[in-house]
């Protein structure tokens, strides 16, 4: 997937991305790497290439409720209410790509309720 470079971070391993209770602003797609998302010391899940996390807090505009941590040298596609109608022109795949992912959680969550 092919990402215009001014929304591309790099993240060494062990930097933290968030802490909970932060500003949602962002969305991150992971292009390359691995982060960990937790709540205190449990771990939630890992995030890897192909990957979104932040998007409850970025779609809300609500606190985050765990925090990120970079696991494997990482390249993460930084999205915010900014810059998203770019990404939307000159990357949508990405969104197309997010929106399946979050429709992907949406069916899992449903099948652990039910």
């Amino acid at each position: 997937m092919s990402v215009a470079g001014g929304y591309v971070v790099r993240y060494q391993q062990g930097d933290r991305i968030f802490s909970a209770g932060a500003a949602g602003g962002t969305l991150s797609y992971v292009l390359r790497g691995g982060v960990t998302i937790c709540q205190g010391e449990r771990e939630l899940t890992t995030v890897r290439e192909g990957q979104y996390f932040g998007m409850v807090s970025f779609l809300l505009g609500t606190p985050r409720t765990a925090s990120a941590a970079v696991i494997e040298d990482a390249e993460l596609v930084m999205i915010n209410q900014q810059n998203i109608s770019g990404l939307m022109q000159e990357s949508p795949e990405l969104i197309i790509a997010m929106l399946k992912e979050v429709a992907g959680r949406m069916r899992e969550a449903n099948r652990v309720r039910e």
